[in-house]
C-alpha cells in the first residue's frame, strides 16, 4: 500500500522519447546550474555594473525574440533532438567567451550572440519534444518527474559550481560545465528519432504575438520577467549578502533539496484536479517570497527566501507549463511552443527596461527592493492562465 502511495507521484507511461529527455536534461541542468548562478556575479566580479549586466542579458534576449522562428524551422525540419544537439556547441562557446571577456572585450559580442543561438535551437526543440510525446492524464505528472530531476541537479549543481570556483577558479567550472553539455546530448540518441520534417512560418510567429485569442495567455506568460529576476539580480544580492561563491552554491543547492517532495505532490495535484487553482495557489506563494526578500539581508534570511521561492515557482510552473503543452496538443505544436517563448522573451526585456530606469531613478540603496517587489507584480500574472 505505501509503496502504491509512493509510485502514484510518479507518471507510469513514459515514452521512450520522454525517457531520453529526462536524463539529457538532468545531465545538462547539473552543468548549468553549476555556472547559471555564478553568472552574473562573474560579470560583476571582473567589472560590469548591474546596468551593464543587465544590458548584456537584454542584448541576448533582444537577439533572441528575432531568430527563435529560424529555430522552429530548424526543429521542425530536422527533429527535435537534433536541434537540441545542435545547441550544444554554442552554449560551450558562450561559457568560453565568457571568460575570455577580460582579454578582449569583442568576446562580450560573441558570448552575446553564442547564447542567443543556443536558446533559439535548443527551447524549441525542448518544448515541442515535451509537448508532442508526454502522455494525456498524467502530463502534470510527467513534467513535476521532469521538475524533480532538474532539481536534483540543482541541489548538486551549485554545490559543485561552487567548490569549484572556490579552489580551482571560473576556468575550471566553464571547462567542466562543458564536457558535461557534451555528454547530455549522449541520450537522446541512444535510440535512432523518428520525424517527418514540417515547415515553419518565420512571420506566423509575429502574427501570433497579436491575435486577440492570444491576449490573455500573452499576458500571463509576461509573468516570466520575474525569472529574469531571479537569474540575474537575485544572484548578485545574493553575493553581496554572503559574500562568497561557495556560500552562494551552498544556499541555492540546501534551498533545491527542502522543496524537492513538494515538486511530486504538485505533479500529482495537477493531474487529478483543477490546474488554474493551483497555479493561482503557486502564485501567491511567489508574491510572498519576493515580500520576503524585503527582510533577507543575513544568510538565514537569504536561505528562508531563496526556499519559499523555489517552492512557489514549482508549484506555478508545473501547472503552467502543463496547461501549455495541454494547449499545444490541442493546436500546432510548435505554434504555441514558439508563442510562449517569444512571450516569455517580452516579459524578461520589459523586466530589464523597467530595472535599468530605476537604477536611474531611484537612489541605489531602494534598488534592490523595488526590484523585488517589481518581480512580486509579474508573478501575478501566472494567474491569468
Amino acid at each position: 500500500m505505501f509503496l502504491s502511495f509512493i509510485s502514484s507521484f510518479f507518471a507510469r507511461h513514459l515514452r521512450r522519447e520522454v525517457k531520453e529527455l529526462y536524463i539529457s536534461v538532468t545531465i545538462l541542468d547539473f552543468a548549468v546550474a553549476m555556472v547559471a548562478i555564478f553568472e552574473p556575479i562573474y560579470l560583476w566580479k571582473i567589472g560590469f555594473s548591474l546596468p551593464q549586466i543587465l544590458l548584456f542579458y537584454a542584448g541576448v534576449y533582444g537577439l533572441y525574440f528575432f531568430i527563435l522562428p529560424l529555430g522552429a524551422k530548424i526543429a521542425q525540419g530536422y527533429g527535435f533532438e537534433h536541434s537540441i544537439l545542435y545547441s550544444s556547441p554554442f552554449l560551450i562557446l558562450y561559457y568560453l567567451s565568457l571568460f575570455a571577456i577580460p582579454f578582449s572585450p569583442w568576446f562580450v559580442g560573441v558570448s552575446i550572440v553564442a547564447f542567443a543561438i543556443q536558446k533559439t535551437l535548443y527551447w524549441p526543440g525542448y518544448h515541442a519534444d515535451f509537448a508532442v510525446y508526454s502522455e494525456d492524464g498524467e502530463r502534470g505528472r510527467e513534467v513535476s518527474n521532469l521538475a524533480l530531476m532538474a532539481s536534483i541537479a540543482a541541489i548538486a549543481g551549485p554545490l559543485v559550481g561552487g567548490l569549484l570556483v572556490y579552489f580551482f577558479g571560473f576556468v575550471t567550472l566553464f571547462m567542466i560545465a562543458s564536457v558535461a553539455i557534451l555528454v547530455s546530448n549522449v541520450p537522446l540518441f541512444s535510440t535512432r528519432e523518428e520525424f517527418t520534417p514540417k515547415t515553419f512560418s518565420y512571420t506566423k510567429a509575429y502574427k501570433n504575438l497579436a491575435d486577440p485569442k492570444n491576449r490573455r495567455p500573452f499576458f500571463a506568460y509576461l509573468g516570466y520577467g520575474e525569472e529574469l529576476i531571479v537569474m540575474v539580480v537575485w544572484p548578485i544580492f545574493l553575493f553581496t549578502v554572503v559574500k562568497s561563491e561557495l556560500s552562494v552554491g551552498s544556499l541555492a543547492g540546501f534551498a533545491a533539496f527542502v522543496m524537492t517532495i513538494v515538486v511530486l505532490y504538485v505533479g500529482k495535484l495537477t493531474d487529478s484536479r483543477n490546474k488554474q487553482s493551483i497555479l493561482k495557489i503557486g502564485t501567491i506563494i511567489s508574491l510572498v517570497s519576493w515580500v520576503t526578500r524585503f527582510f533577507s539581508h543575513t544568510p538565514l534570511g537569504v536561505f528562508f527566501a531563496e526556499t519559499i521561492t523555489r517552492i512557489g515557482r514549482n508549484i506555478t510552473q508545473v501547472p503552467l507549463l502543463t496547461l501549455t503543452y495541454d494547449q499545444a496538443r490541442r493546436e500546432t505544436v510548435m505554434d504555441r511552443v514558439i508563442f510562449f517563448e517569444m512571450t516569455l522573451i517580452v516579459g524578461k526585456l520589459l523586466a530589464m527596461g523597467i530595472l535599468l530606469l530605476l537604477f536611474l531613478v531611484v537612489p541605489q540603496e531602494w534598488f534592490w527592493n523595488i526590484a523585488f517587489a517589481l518581480a512580486g507584480i509579474m508573478t501575478l500574472l501566472y494567474g491569468l492562465l
